[in-house]
């Protein structure tokens, strides 16, 4: 199980103790450890452990991959296999705490049957790119690829936020010659979630801890944190998997390396070559969860490439590019750049979930990512705006007894950033000195999906835990319970002192915990504004007379100028013949 929250703030008013405790309420539920990682590169000592499960017996074996061998029974939770190892194996999959999805949401994978007819199915060209053998079958892998298979809100999650971002993974793909089945690996690192974060200080879709970021050339500081950043990650992601199949020669083990460390995989190739064992993934002693990881990789990609044939659907994605890059020329507030765009500051973050604050970093990366449809001039308009409407700045005058840090803090800044504006070599302040201070030109709720405003709610949720008691049964095992309840075998262990492997007795009472964090996993439509529901809405197609203003259409259908704009991705300038999708009132 991995938790999903904000990196902790080095801000200072974050650091107050309620939030403190509230954020290691999360952090002390043992989980699944991230993809990759260079603490783990060339092998840690924890790494130099047995592993956890035995390995495979003679009754895993390879064979063709047949679906019809393993049906899919919708109203039957999938059943632990008989060996431990299963038991370990299921231990390992994927149990994600998600954002809820609105409305907005739901705007990329909105369009026309016709729109899908001319531009075609993402799935479709991702499926032809794919090098993998997938023929492979086994029960390891049929264990996880049938978790994926009986739960199909989560493959529709999954297809709605990746609807921003696959075309570019898929894309980028082609263009290193490499498997495109490797665009699918954000699914099991993250769901495809930019802001996805774990308890091993993994961030991002591609789940990158700091370290490896680093070597990778993906900057992390106050402002900026490229781990999250979609085009930088996808490039790291790629050319860390590439390196790694050049070292081993194999995709599986190129995979197994990302989750274990390639230090891992080589001393495990080791043993089995000086016992004269073969030394592919299948034959490898690995810590569990990378056991479970190949398997489950391949499992989602045959998933992906018969979806008919286990009985599920992939939410269309269309064949296009979902945003573009524009450059900024410097520093600028992020809900200065959206309402010129005319969209929300939400879907700026989400397509540019880098940035950790208000405004983009003054040293770089000085682009955005915007929706494709916007007008092209938008980038121009940016351009042109003047400095203070880029960066709002204030001046304050030092006052006796202040301090750097209580300025600081008063500001919502980090000591290094203030001292870093105003070109301090120390952290004294001179009693009259002006300090510039620069500040978010619009109100908190206007830059939702900042780092503070996600260490907030993060915060927040990790503080309604609900408890409740269970008293073991005939049969029982940790693993059975946790999935009844809808919690990883790791924190319910965790809850009641216990190992993973610990036998349970008859009649033994364990503590359920559950964060409201993770209470419900579903599609939700905002109901913040009235009449801004798509999902209760009626859809129609709008086409642009001559004479039309957003205003008047807008009256028109009873709707907002701001929806129209962000169910379209346009801003305030719209031509005649040019397509609007509206959400109007059914009756």
């Amino acid at each position: 199980m991995r938790f999903y929250f904000s990196p902790s703030s080095r801000s200072p008013q974050l650091q107050a103790l309620p939030v403190f405790l509230c954020l290691l309420l999360l952090v002390m539920a043992p989980t699944a450890s991230a993809a990759g990682w260079v603490d783990r590169l060339f092998g840690s000592p924890g790494a130099k452990a047995e592993p956890t499960v035995p390995p495979p017996g003679p009754s895993i074996t390879s064979q063709p991959y047949s679906p019809a061998a393993h049906p899919i029974d919708r109203n039957k939770a999938p059943a632990p296999a008989m060996a431990m190892q299963d038991e370990e194996g299921l231990a390992a999959l994927p149990h994600i705490e998600e954002t809820e999805l609105t409305d907005e949401d739901l705007l990329p994978s909105i369009f026309s049957a016709d729109e899908l007819a001319t531009e075609g199915n993402l799935w479709d060209r991702l499926r032809n790119g794919f090098k993998m053998d997938l023929s492979v079958d086994n029960e390891r892998i049929a264990v996880q690829r049938q978790w994926y298979a009986q739960r199909q809100d989560y493959l529709d999650r999954v297809a709605i936020r990746a609807a921003r971002y696959l075309h570019y993974t898929v894309t980028e793909a082609e263009k290193r010659g490499i498997p495109t089945e490797l665009a699918l690996l954000p699914v099991i690192e993250s769901a495809y979630d930019p802001f996805a974060y774990s308890h091993a200080r993994a961030a991002g879709m591609w789940q990158f801890i700091p370290g490896t970021g680093s070597i990778y050339g993906l900057k992390q500081n106050w402002w900026y944190d490229g781990r999250r950043d979609v085009i930088e990650s996808t490039r790291a992601a790629y050319e860390f998997l590439t390196s790694l199949y050049q070292k081993f020669g194999s995709w599986e083990l190129a995979l197994a390396s990302y989750n274990a460390g390639p230090g891992a995989v080589q001393r495990a190739i080791n043993r089995n070559a000086a016992a004269g064992l073969p030394t592919d993934f299948w034959s490898l002693r690995l810590p569990a969860e990378t056991m479970a990881y190949v398997p489950r990789f391949l499992g989602m990609a045959q998933l992906v490439q018969s979806p008919e044939a286990f009985g599920v659907t992939l939410r269309p994605v269309l064949d296009h590019p979902y945003f573009r890059e524009i450059q900024t020329s410097g520093q600028i507030d992020l809900a200065a750049a959206a309402e010129i765009a005319g969209i929300s500051t939400k879907e700026l973050y989400q397509l540019n979930p880098g940035f950790n604050r208000w405004a983009t970093d003054p040293d770089g990366p000085h682009r955005l990512l915007v929706p494709a449809a916007l007008p092209m001039d938008f980038e121009a308009d940016i351009a042109q705006l003047p400095a203070p409407e880029r960066v709002f700045k204030e001046e304050y005058v030092v006052r006796k007894g202040d301090t750097l840090f209580a300025v600081a803090q008063r500001f919502k800044l980090a000591p290094a950033e203030l001292r870093r504006m105003n070109g301090l070599k120390s952290d004294r302040l001179a009693v009259g000195s002006t300090l510039a201070i620069a500040r978010p030109r619009a109100s908190d709720d206007s830059y939702v999906l900042s780092h503070e405003q996600r260490m907030a709610r993060q915060a927040n949720k990790a503080c309604t835990i609900k408890r409740t008691h269970y008293t073991v049964r005939k049969g029982d095992s940790l693993y059975a319970i946790a999935r009844k309840h809808n919690v990883s075998a790791g924190s319910l262990a965790a809850a009641n002192g216990l190992r993973i492997n610990s036998p349970l007795r008859i009649g033994q009472t364990l503590k359920i915990e559950k964060s409201g964090a993770s209470s419900n996993q579903r599609i939700v439509a905002s109901k913040s504004k009235k009449g801004d529901t798509a999902g209760t809405q009626k859809r129609i197609r709008y086409q642009v007379k001559a004479g039309d203003t957003l205003s008047s259409i807008s009256r028109r259908y009873n709707v907002s100028i701001q929806q129209i704009k962000r169910w379209n991705g346009t801003s305030h300038r719209i031509q005649p013949g040019q397509g609007l999708v509206l959400f109007v009132a059914s009756h």
